[in-house]
């Protein structure tokens, strides 16, 4: 199976999804700036970053 690039995945994935019942939710999700943090052990995290959620301090800090 080729690999797709991110672009092509995402640009896929949306085609789809907007074919079905979940079309407003995914066309949202594209559309929300979301942050990818590592803690420590190696976990990914994953954030969403909006107007509501406080910001991403850097780790050691207060």
């Amino acid at each position: 199976m080729p690999r797709l690039s991110r672009r092509s995945f995402l640009l896929s994935a949306t085609a789809a999804a907007s074919a079905g019942p979940l079309a407003t939710v995914a066309q949202a999700a594209t559309r929300t700036p979301k942050v990818l943090v590592i803690g420590l052990d190696g976990a990914l995290l994953s954030r969403i970053k909006d107007a509501d959620a406080p910001h991403l301090r850097e780790a050691g800090a207060g």
